[in-house]
């Protein structure tokens, strides 16, 4: 399981992001009421919405509160708030870590195959390597920040980010 207690942070498959299909989104003033397929999702629980249209609902947020199987709410930021709400577009995906990081290595220790995909809260690529199998570690070493951590993808293995 992820542990992001300790530095550096560790993920494994079991941490990779849930993802739903968001079929309309609805402002309500300091609130917005999401529908999508099933979710799964909890109060107070850290999500992406990634590939939304506009794409100023894309970024992280907390669920607010669960009203059905198919709904949730999520508190809008004031420069949100203009924003019309959304037909059927984008994907909620729980996030790792809502705020911004300096990462200062990501290593995806892994002997199989598959491709890794790790993305910020809307939804740009972080890191994206293919592994080829027997071959591995993989490694990203360069400090840079990031706003939020999505574990898109990840087939096997475990991913090391070292926190600076």
């Amino acid at each position: 399981m992820a542990n992001i207690v300790t530095n550096p942070w560790t993920f494994t498959n079991a941490d990779q992001a849930a993802s739903v299909a968001i079929t309309s989104i609805t402002a309500q003033g300091a609130s917005a009421l999401v529908t999508a397929t099933a979710h799964g999702l909890t109060n107070n629980q850290a999500i992406s919405i990634q590939g939304a249209s506009p794409v100023g609902w894309n970024g992280g947020y907390k669920v607010q509160a669960v009203p059905s199987a198919n709904t949730f709410l999520i508190n809008v930021p004031d420069w949100k708030r203009t924003l019309a709400s959304a037909g059927a577009a984008g994907n909620v995906l729980t996030a790792a870590y809502l705020d911004l990081v300096r990462a200062e290595q990501l290593l995806w220790d892994t002997s199989g195959a598959g491709t890794l995909l790790i993305t910020n809260l809307v939804g740009n690529t972080i890191w994206n390597p293919t592994a080829v199998a027997g071959q591995g570690p993989y490694t990203y070493g360069k400090t840079f920040f990031v706003d939020g951590f999505v574990i898109n993808a990840i087939p096997n293995g475990t991913l090391q980010v070292t926190i600076v």
